[in-house]
């Protein structure tokens, strides 16, 4: 199954199951801002985290690669859509987070917020 990807990342992660708005609302930068809510909770998580962590379809790949993630793996799945072509495309999407500490220092914001891994 899709869900058995997070398995390739180690220790303690964040798994995001679902990140959606609702359809009167993309392309509106809804999706962009939760999807830096979760960083930003991860940064601040008592707990060092090795990844935050999530898949998306190939149609997402380019969307979570500009917000700083990174395809770990691929995996050809059955598609969901019963229009759809049979086959559709996973990508495990994951952003660690001394990069997203490296962005937020970047940004001015204080650097002992945020876990070192």
């Amino acid at each position: 199954a899709q869900h058995e990807l997070h398995r390739l990342v180690p220790g303690r992660h964040w798994y995001v199951y679902v990140l959606a708005a609702h359809p009167e609302h993309k392309g509106k930068g809804v999706g962009t801002q939760l999807l830096q809510a979760v960083k930003e909770m991860a940064r601040l998580d008592e707990e060092p985290l090795t990844a935050v962590y999530l898949e998306c379809a190939d149609a997402m790949r380019a969307y979570y690669e500009k917000q700083q993630m990174k395809s770990i793996k691929t995996k050809e799945l059955a598609d969901p859509n019963p229009a759809g072509e049979g086959k559709m495309t996973a990508h495990a999407m994951m952003c660690v987070p001394s990069l997203l500490t490296e962005k937020a220092q970047a940004e001015g914001s204080d650097p002992k917020l945020y876990p070192k891994v």
